[in-house]
């Protein structure tokens, strides 16, 4: 290397497949027969005392005596657990993300009158009341337990916990004898378990998470991951050999799991853990620091927000605004259709909380894997690239008319950025634009309190797009790349199928040229380009990006000082010249070589 330049004659260096090497945590070294190998679905290291979470019960009585009875009972039972769901999801600090849209979707099942009238049904029909609720999951589990839908899958599993969380309601036991409440460590080993569980313990203390059957999509999972528990699944027979009370130490980042780990072992976690907690002081000093490169290269970072209520991180991080606002939350929330007076005022909410911040509002994104509980929907056997997002929208445009009307009522006098998700060529996007317009040119006439600026975007997130890019970027005020989905098209890969787990990664350097491309021609177009998928909360991922040419990140509030720290640790131009490099590789993934390069020249990717 020259002057912290890359030439030919490093080339081949660079290159080299890092594979083979050993990893660099003494974790990992171990051999021993109480250490166990998995998957990680969540990084982070932890130690603590084995809670083992069970929650199925037996049903003992099936007839009913007294059907008056039954029905009295299930309606106290199923009151009483929704109170109790409400008070913990109102209650914890859960940040803004997917793993909030998860706790809304499964309240919102809780509650589901459908689900309540069948059982009900059940009752009516002899059944003790725990014996309908069983019936009902039976029923469920009968008609969708052979679907290849994901989200069907996962909306299985979240209703197998709700019944046995009835269940125990019913029962009188709500979940508390399987609780070491004394231990201020814990790590929850189960078999399978559902998003609310985490709420029922006190999360603070819970220090890893093992589900021997888990999938990186499983809802849990998501949620564990966003509160920075470490979690670990896939080992056969875990569930088993692991004693409640038992010391165990869990490494996530490599997917270890240590039984009664020795004083050595210990000892290496406990200084892990004390790092750990130093990167995190660290991290948090960073706020009044601007995010700038090493060479002075100014770096935009913005939140992704779940619901609007939410949005403590607008102040902790300093951010430079909401880059995306999943604007499907209050929808998702509501037993009815919201009306344009009341998503107003939750936009007004979103917009008076964030005060001279940026703020872009992303148009309503269901279908797939968001229902909503009062539309209709036909089955279908691909919903990831079915009637989804602004399909939906765009065929039921009164719904999208309001929702513009809505926009534009809440960003009077101020700048409204409204971004369309799940556009595949130029006339989506230029029907939604115009749907969008035509709603401010009637707001202008009837009352004049209209925004002083709209742009309108739209997401790059179907391959489709990114060969019509070049007109597209000629109407477009901006784009935003999700790289969720566009990595699972391009791919042609279901991100929530366990077997696929890893079959792709996103630092590929096919998927990587595609994301250079998307940038280039945004900058010969002048048009700003964002990302607000899940590569902008991965340190080592948002950096790749930084080399790509990316100069706006939207990101979890969760991931935010990491990310941060890295860019404050990065010289743009050496990992650009790096990344051009990288870029010929045939590997299935550079990640490795972008790793050793990020330690080779300090840059933070914790």
């Amino acid at each position: 290397m020259n002057g912290g330049k890359f030439n030919n004659s490093d080339t081949d260096k660079i290159m080299h497949d890092l594979d083979n090497a050993k990893p660099d945590n003494v974790l990992s070294e171990r051999s021993d027969k109480d250490k166990f190998k998995g998957i990680s679905l969540s990084k982070g290291i932890g130690i603590g005392i084995a809670v083992i979470h069970r929650r199925h019960h037996n049903i003992v009585k099936i007839i009913a005596e007294d059907k008056e009875a039954e029905l009295h009972k299930l309606e106290v039972a199923h009151t009483e657990m929704n109170q109790d769901l409400d008070k913990k999801f109102d209650s914890a600090k859960l940040g803004m993300g997917e793993h909030v849209d998860i706790l809304e979707a499964y309240r919102m099942l809780a509650k589901d009158k459908g689900w309540y009238k069948k059982i009900s049904d059940h009752i009516n029909g002899g059944l003790t009341a725990e014996a309908a609720v069983e019936r009902a999951y039976e029923d469920m589990w009968k008609r969708l337990s052979g679907t290849s839908d994901n989200y069907m899958r996962e909306r299985l599993h979240d209703l197998r916990d709700i019944t046995d969380r009835l269940l125990g309601y019913l029962y009188g036991d709500k979940g508390d004898d399987n609780r070491i409440k004394e231990a201020d460590n814990i790590i929850v080993v189960a078999q399978t378990m559902g998003p609310a569980d985490l709420m029922d313990y006190d999360y603070s203390k819970i220090k890893g998470l093992i589900i021997e059957d888990g999938t990186p999509t499983m809802h849990v999972a998501i949620v564990a991951k966003a509160l920075g528990i470490p979690v670990i699944s896939k080992i056969k027979g875990i569930f088993q050999e692991i004693k409640n009370g038992e010391l165990l130490g869990i490494d996530g980042d490599n997917g270890y799991v240590f039984i009664r780990p020795s004083d050595s072992i210990r000892q290496k976690f406990n200084k892990q853990l004390a790092e750990r907690e130093q990167l995190q002081k660290r991290l948090s000093t960073l706020r009044r620091l601007p995010p700038k490169t090493k060479d002075d290269f100014r770096i935009n970072l913005y939140l992704n927000v779940g619901l609007n209520f939410d949005l403590d991180y607008i102040k902790t991080t300093n951010c430079d605004g909401v880059g995306l606002y999943r604007t499907e939350i209050p929808f998702m929330s509501s037993d009815t259709m919201p009306d344009v007076e009341q998503q107003t005022q939750y936009y007004q909410n979103l917009l008076d909380k964030a005060g001279r911040k940026k703020v872009i509002f992303r148009s309503l994104d269901v279908g797939s894997d968001k229902l909503l509980p009062y539309w209709g929907y036909g089955g279908e056997e691909n919903p990831a690239i079915g009637w989804r997002s602004i399909r939906i929208t765009l065929d039921r445009r009164a719904i999208l008319r309001q929702q513009m009307r809505a926009f534009i009522r809440s960003a009077a006098g101020k700048e409204l950025n409204v971004m369309f998700p799940m556009i595949s060529n130029l006339s989506e996007f230029q029907e939604a634009k115009e749907t969008l317009m035509l709603e401010f040119e009637k707001e202008k006439k009837r009352t004049g309190k209209i925004p002083k600026k709209i742009n309108a975007g739209l997401m790059v997130e179907v391959p489709s797009v990114v060969f019509q890019l070049e007109e597209i970027l000629k109407e477009a005020d901006f784009v935003s790349v999700g790289t969720n989905d566009l990595a699972q098209f391009v791919f042609a890969c279901d991100r929530g199928n366990p077997r696929l787990i890893e079959r792709y990664d996103v630092l590929s350097a096919p998927f990587l040229r595609i994301l250079q491309a998307i940038t280039v021609l945004s900058d010969m177009a002048g048009v700003p380009c964002s990302v607000c998928g899940e590569m902008a909360s991965n340190p080592i991922e948002a950096l790749a990006l930084l080399g790509l040419g990316f100069r706006n990140l939207s990101m979890s509030g969760s991931a935010f000082g990491k990310i941060k720290s890295m860019v404050r640790s990065t010289r743009i131009e050496d990992i650009s010249d790096y990344m051009n490099i990288l870029l010929k590789s045939g590997r299935r993934t550079v990640r490795p070589q972008l790793i050793s390069y990020a330690n080779d020249h300090g840059i933070e990717i914790y």
